[in-house]
């Protein structure tokens, strides 16, 4: 299950919410966790990615949109870890939960970061 945020196309060269969504949830990283949950749970709970923000932040100097990945429960979501989509370029950066630190994905893959599952 996927929620989106404000729908739209918008301005060339703005990446809107909807489109900013669908490119965190392409990522393989994304892919890998939501049958993960689905695997492991039997289907009862769902990875699922939802916008942060009605309207984009600003991180390192950059228009961001924020969205979360989360486990979907009955009754609750617990969430995993937040990406950061770039409004202009789509470049899509990590925001470390424990420190707030940023890091681009490039970054985030070279340190191991794949989110707190077991990878094979």
């Amino acid at each position: 299950m996927v929620v989106f945020g404000c729908g739209g196309r918008g301005n060339a060269g703005f990446i809107d919410a909807g489109r900013a969504t669908d490119l965190v949830v392409q990522l393989p990283e994304v892919k890998t966790w939501s049958n993960w949950i689905r695997t492991t749970t039997g289907g009862r709970v769902a990875g699922i990615c939802m916008l942060d923000n009605k309207f984009p932040d600003n991180r390192l100097g950059r228009d961001v949109w924020r969205i979360g990945f989360f486990e979907d429960h009955p009754g609750k979501t617990v969430k995993w870890t937040t990406f950061l989509v770039d409004v202009r370029t789509g470049e899509i950066f990590i925001e470390d939960s424990a420190d707030l630190s940023v890091k681009s994905l490039d970054q985030w893959r070279a340190a191991g970061g794949r989110g707190p599952m077991p990878r094979d």
